[in-house]
């Protein structure tokens, strides 16, 4: 038994069907429909009950899947203490990040930071929240810095960085010119927001519901720069954090509108595995971007 072999069979019953586990662990449905075979042949149990609407894990399955999450555990921090031998001057740093930050934040750390350990490598990816958080249990990425909560309970969680999301309009629209506007007036416009999983989509329903409501939503999307852009174009009536809004309000490309009882706020901050310790590199680029917030006043 292989350790990738491992990582698949607990993919294909995390996801109930061989297509999805294929398209997370990027590899073809074959090659893991092969390797759930020959696993399956090397133990001589059936691990997998094949059907027209996916696979159902066998009670053997289910077993197997615990002791292998717990040895998958144990190698995991095997692992993260055979990196964090790595030092400073030539250490790997695995990071994973939502995009706001990594378009308006991050850029000026990692430029202080490498200026410092100029010898370190870095990966970053950069995707959703949920996503993220997949991908540093599984050790795709050491750490990461998502919006929170991550609702997750093997996660170490540190706060980092508070902002207001604020709603914007394109800067011709009807409400742009009111001093304040109440959120029944705002659920009557066309919204563009985050996909539904996302965290901030999520706050800003609440809001509305909060209030017996619900938003009017015309477009979703999950990138939020698209989204400002699309605001600009006239199509729809969005909510921002306000580090990205703030130039485009200067330059009158978009209008804030001050919403009535509006109090929402976007928290990002960093999480890892619990039973995984960071490496060297990574403690040291958690304190660097620590540093970094408070510096900036975020809370």
């Amino acid at each position: 038994m292989e350790l990738q072999q491992m990582k698949t069979f607990l993919e294909v019953g995390r996801r109930g069907s061989f297509s999805a586990a294929a398209r997370a662990l990027h590899r073809t449905q074959p090659a893991v429909s092969a390797q759930i075979r020959g696993l399956e042949r090397e133990l001589g149990q059936k691990l997998f009950l094949r059907g027209r609407r996916g696979v159902e894990t066998t009670e053997v399955g289910r077993r197997l899947g615990l002791r292998v999450q717990e040895w998958l555990r144990d190698m995991e921090g095997t692992l993260a203490d055979v990196r964090s031998w790595g030092t400073l001057d030539r250490g790997r740093l695995r990071f994973g990040t939502t995009d706001v930050p990594a378009i308006h934040w991050l850029p000026s750390r990692l430029r202080s930071f490498l200026r410092k350990h100029p010898g370190v490598l870095v990966t970053i990816n950069v995707e959703g929240s949920r996503t993220l958080v997949e991908q540093t249990l599984r050790g795709d990425v050491e750490l990461a810095l998502v919006t929170l909560p991550a609702g997750h309970g093997d996660l170490e969680v540190r706060s980092l960085l508070s902002e207001p999301l604020v709603v914007v309009a394109p800067a011709r629209h009807p409400l742009a010119g009111r001093r304040s506007i109440g959120l029944d007036a705002l659920a009557l416009e066309a919204m563009i927001l985050h996909k539904p999983d996302s965290v901030t989509r999520r706050g800003i329903e609440g809001v509305f519901r909060s209030r017996g409501l619900l938003p009017r939503i015309a477009m979703e999307m999950a990138n939020p720069e698209a989204i400002k852009r699309l605001v600009r174009a006239g199509l729809g009536i969005s909510v921002l954090p306000e580090s990205m809004a703030r130039e485009d309000i200067r330059r009158g490309l978009v209008a804030r509108l001050r919403v009535k009882g509006w109090d929402l706020r976007r928290k990002s901050g960093l999480v890892w595995p619990s039973w995984r310790p960071l490496s060297e590199v990574a403690g040291a680029w958690a304190e660097h971007l620590q540093r970094g917030a408070a510096s900036k006043g975020a809370s």
